[in-house]
């Protein structure tokens, strides 16, 4: 283990530099991650996603699925509540349900007007192995900066902010080796959840903005809402950040997929490092 020499750990305790060189080392990498995407926004607006089929039944539909959505995580927010509704396997199940019910609805109703969701959503764009590999280098691009956001938020609010409730859930199974939750709440954070949200916010939400909008317009309202809906305080200028280089990255290669990656990747990483905390033993 590196150790300094006694008489510079008199006058430089080691704690404060190693805390000195983590906080070095990762403004280095926020610096890359903005230049990173800095590249990216540099070459909007592209032609890559395919618009003109969006309309004024969406810019209808999409004003009252986001007035919904964020009027009821408004008042998850505003509204005082003596205790948080715990988490359970059956929740868990439903709101995968109402996630793809929504989805299937919104695929139904773009089919419904002979729109077809594959090309729309560019599902076809560039090849599955492409697009996974953008995803997985742009969320790598992306993470330093959104962990330093995280990071702030969270020395600002003293370590006293409220864990998001599917964290709390995860955490918990984890401790209590609870397979089965394990299972579910894995399904719905890696797999569902990147789905769902990417084909109804980056997909078709943003799709409906972008057709009236400019695109910094357009990606400031989509990653506020995303934020919003997430109903936790501590998370928001996080998951803000997130949803702008989602939209960035939908915006540049005009595939779903390519976001839909980055979210996966986002919510793996996310749960990994909860696992490892509680398996190892940390607080």
């Amino acid at each position: 283990m590196f150790s300094l020499p006694p008489l510079a750990e008199a006058v430089i305790p080691q704690e404060t530099l190693v805390n000195g060189l983590f906080v070095l080392v990762l403004l280095v990498l926020v610096v890359l991650s903005l230049r990173g995407y800095a590249r990216v926004a540099r070459r909007l607006p592209s032609d890559a996603l395919w618009l003109e089929p969006l309309g004024p039944p969406d810019v209808l539909t999409g004003g009252i699925l986001a007035l919904w959505l964020g009027g009821m995580s408004l008042r998850a927010f505003l509204e005082p509540r003596p205790e948080s509704q715990p988490v359970t396997d059956q929740l868990l199940v439903q709101n995968a349900l109402f996630l793809g019910i929504i989805v299937l609805a919104l695929a139904g109703f773009l089919q419904w007007r002979r729109i077809p969701v594959f090309r729309l959503f560019g599902l076809g764009a560039i090849p599955w192995r492409r697009a996974a590999g953008k995803g997985l280098r742009l969320i790598a691009t992306a993470y330093p900066l959104i962990f330093a956001v995280n990071l702030v938020m969270f020395l600002s609010l003293e370590g006293e902010g409220e864990q998001q409730a599917i964290l709390t859930f995860f955490r918990q199974a984890v401790a209590e080796s609870n397979h089965r939750s394990l299972l579910l709440a894995a399904a719905t954070g890696v797999i569902i959840a990147p789905l769902a949200e990417e084909f109804l916010f980056r997909g078709y939400l943003y799709g409906t903005l972008r057709r009236y909008l400019t695109a910094p317009v357009a990606i400031a309202l989509n990653a506020a809402l995303f934020a919003l809906i997430h109903a936790n305080l501590m998370a928001l200028p996080a998951l803000f950040v997130l949803a702008i280089c989602l939209c960035l990255a939908y915006e540049a290669t005009g595939s779903l997929w390519v976001p839909v990656v980055m979210h996966l990747v986002f919510n793996f990483i996310t749960l990994a490092m909860v696992y490892l905390t509680v398996a190892s033993g940390m607080p």
